[in-house]
């Protein structure tokens, strides 16, 4: 597994899945709801099963809070469970409140590391 950007030791709890896909978020204000539709792009570069790494292209601080939306193509939400179709009609949605665990500077914007906090219905 990965180690955190700074860091030199792993502290995840959770396998990352590699999965370049777009997804879409929004920064909250003051850590505060309800909050607008996420609608800023960015490309979400692994997941697991405790949070997620992407690439956006602004800073965010430490300890921020986001609400993050993804789709998965070839999955279908069927209440709390998920189900692999492998039809690319299907997308699976999910959307997440998750917290900044750090954010680093790089030649195509800032990689971001957040935890999941919570799903918003």
């Amino acid at each position: 597994m990965e180690q955190y950007p700074g860091s030199g030791s792993e502290r995840r709890r959770y396998e990352r899945m590699v999965k370049e896909s777009e997804l879409f978020y929004e920064v909250l204000e003051k850590d505060s709801l309800p909050y607008s539709r996420p609608g800023t792009s960015g490309t979400l570069l692994d997941i697991g099963g405790g949070g997620l790494r992407c690439l956006i292209s602004e800073m965010v601080e430490k300890s921020a809070h986001m609400v993050i939306s993804l789709q998965f193509e070839g999955w279908r939400a069927e209440g709390d469970e998920w189900e692999y179709t492998g039809t690319s009609d299907d997308r699976g949605g999910l959307t997440v409140l998750a917290r900044v665990m750090w954010c680093v500077s790089g030649a195509d914007g800032f990689e971001v590391g957040v935890c999941f906090t919570g799903r918003v219905q």
